[in-house]
């Protein structure tokens, strides 16, 4: 039997008195949405627990049927969905280019995602970028626009790295650091990104794209922001884990 799975992902809102004190989905008009659930199974789903909100990517992963304990780290299954070779040693993160200043405090985020930034200025600013740091070699690589992979790759490095990027517009850079965990390859890795991440925004800072864009009042692209740092694991493919065969559009 075949069977079509209908995720209205984040569609709750909360209730507004400019629509009558209903949220946007009581308050619009759904006659297709209707006629879908008049002819299927509907309800609401708790991925977690009750009351606790989840990331997109971790709460697909436990609607897959998997464990949160096994989940690899958005930034592996972010490389993949970009063509990016997948090595067994490698750590994944995914970057955006970022307009920062300097102050007292650290760096100021001015801008999370440098608008306007054309394809010839990011391979300019991508071969600019540090390809080592203590034993461990960097790749990154664009994405889409100003989205991009960033591939650690060493002997013995972790995932288990928090992100460098606050998601929140007037900011800091964030340090990265171990992950709920003491050990020392996280530590390690901590430390590299974060030397890559400094060295990276005083070589962006003085480059030539970036001083020309300053020239001509638009956002620098002076920094790298990190997060989502994942690692290839081994899981059981969805098909060997329920049995059936799947795809999926999004």
């Amino acid at each position: 039997m075949k069977t079509v799975l209908l995720l209205l992902d984040g569609l709750g809102d909360r209730p507004h008195s400019v629509l009558d004190g209903k949220t946007p989905l009581e308050y619009a008009n759904t006659p297709n949405l209707d006629k879908l659930c008049k002819n299927a199974e509907t309800g609401i789903m708790i991925p977690y627990k009750q009351g606790l909100p989840l990331g997109t990517e971790v709460a697909h992963f436990i609607l897959f049927g998997y464990d949160t304990k096994d989940f690899p780290g958005r930034g592996i299954i972010n490389a993949l969905s970009r063509d990016v070779e997948i090595e067994e040693d490698g750590v994944y993160l995914a970057t955006s280019w970022a307009w920062v200043e300097e102050d007292d405090d650290g760096l100021a985020i001015k801008e999370r995602w440098t608008k306007d930034l054309s394809d010839e200025e990011i391979i300019e600013l991508g071969k600019l970028l540090p390809k080592s740091i203590n034993n461990i070699s960097f790749h990154w690589q664009q994405s889409v626009n100003m989205h991009g992979v960033l591939k650690l790759q060493a002997k013995d490095i972790s995932s288990e790295i928090s992100d460098s990027d606050p998601f929140y517009e007037n900011s800091y850079v964030m340090k990265v650091e171990p992950y709920e965990t003491n050990s020392i390859s996280a530590i390690n890795t901590a430390e590299a990104v974060n030397i890559y991440l400094k060295k990276s925004y005083d070589i962006l800072n003085k480059s030539n794209v970036n001083q020309e864009r300053i020239k001509n009042n638009k956002e620098a692209a002076n920094f790298l922001l990190t997060k989502w740092a994942g690692k290839k694991s081994n899981l059981a493919s969805f098909e060997e884990k329920n049995g059936m065969s799947a795809c999926i559009v999004a």
